[in-house]
């Protein structure tokens, strides 16, 4: 009975969803008085924050730090009940989820790295469970839809009015889809830092032609943190070559000892300098890879809650979740095979010796 009653609940809350809350919200495709389109941009957006040399903080670099919080207390608990003898706190979804997260992940170090296995596992589960943070925490309600009403940062994004919505005691400004509005170069930042006021602005203390600058954004929208993230991974790759091999790794680059022996020589040293490329390479598919597909994720949300603003939207919410958590995968997976890669010898200087042995 309970069951039915629930069944009956969500259908009635779905049917009251797609039917009068809808023509409530939305008077036209994508136009509603109670809210526009998002901007789609690809830097990130600055809020008025006060950060290192007078600049302000990034909406994706205070993702970011909110996610670094949140790893370092799940990191905390974990290690709170592992001084206990338990592995980790009493059994739940996240605790299971977290568990089986990194059982598979250790196995996948271990079948990876061999007898270094354990010795990586620690990198790359840090680099898998921060990026998979990150891009789930961008799912969560409000994240990259609330955030300050301000001018648009650049004369070419599209802005609107604002609109106070008050509800009982509850008051807050958002966007008039209904009502678009022209920006002018001078009204935009970004022409000497300050803000432009108009007769609004200084009656209501609010922009005519206003944007939403979110206060949470994915980090893995933004290249700073998918180029960061790919060029300390391929220094790691390196650290662990050195540490493994010793100085004999940078041959691997630039083959000295194959110059001496001619003939065929010179052939392998050409194939090291096309290794530098190599590796110049593989930070650029880190980055761009991870950026791609999360920022693609970000858009085809935005776009299909405005063109069908129920229902729909949670079938593509699934394949985020999935893509993120197969992206995190990805980029901590091929750092585990670049790791393990570096740690092996490279040609047959290597054969016999300690580091070429699993």
């Amino acid at each position: 009975m309970r069951k039915a009653i629930t069944v009956l609940a969500v259908l009635g809350l779905l049917i009251f969803m797609c039917g009068p809350l809808t023509s409530f919200l939305f008077v036209g495709l994508g136009i509603s008085p109670y809210g526009a389109f998002p901007v789609v941009a690809l830097p990130a957006e600055p809020l008025p924050i006060p950060w290192f040399g007078g600049e302000e903080l990034s909406n994706t670099f205070l993702t970011t730090l909110i996610v670094d919080v949140l790893l370092l207390l799940l990191f905390g608990i974990t290690m709170r009940y592992a001084r206990k003898g338990t592995l980790l706190p009493p059994k739940g979804r996240l605790a299971n989820l977290t568990e089986a997260l990194s059982e598979v992940f250790y196995n996948f170090a271990n079948s990876i790295g061999g007898k270094r296995g354990k010795s990586i596992f620690p990198l790359a589960a840090t680099i898998f469970f921060l990026v998979l943070t990150a891009n789930w925490f961008k799912l969560l309600p409000g994240a990259e839809s609330i955030g300050i009403i301000e001018k648009p940062h650049m004369a070419s994004v599209k802005a609107y009015a604002p609109r106070l919505i008050e509800w009982g005691p509850l008051a807050f400004y958002t966007l008039d889809g209904t009502k678009p509005a022209e920006v002018t170069v001078g009204e935009a930042y970004g022409e000497g830092g300050h803000e432009a006021e108009g007769e609004h602005a200084e009656s209501h203390g609010l922009c005519e032609a206003c944007v939403i600058t979110p206060f949470v954004r994915g980090p893995a929208t933004d290249l700073n943190f998918t180029l960061g993230l790919a060029l300390v991974t391929m220094v790691m790759v390196q650290v662990w070559g050195v540490r493994a091999q010793g100085a004999r790794y940078f041959y691997k680059f630039i083959n000295i000892p194959a110059i001496r022996q001619g003939g065929m020589g010179y052939m392998l040293f050409l194939v090291g300098l096309l290794e530098i490329i190599s590796e110049v390479s593989r930070i650029i598919s880190f980055a761009f890879r991870l950026l791609g597909n999360i920022f693609a994720g970000t858009v085809l949300i935005f776009v299909m809650s405005f063109l069908v603003p129920f229902i729909l939207p949670a079938g593509f919410y699934g394949i985020e979740l999935a893509v993120g958590l197969i992206q995190a995968a990805v980029f901590a997976l091929l750092a585990l095979v670049f790791i393990s890669m570096a740690t092996h010898g490279h040609g047959d200087e290597s054969h016999g010796s300690p580091a070429a042995e699993h």
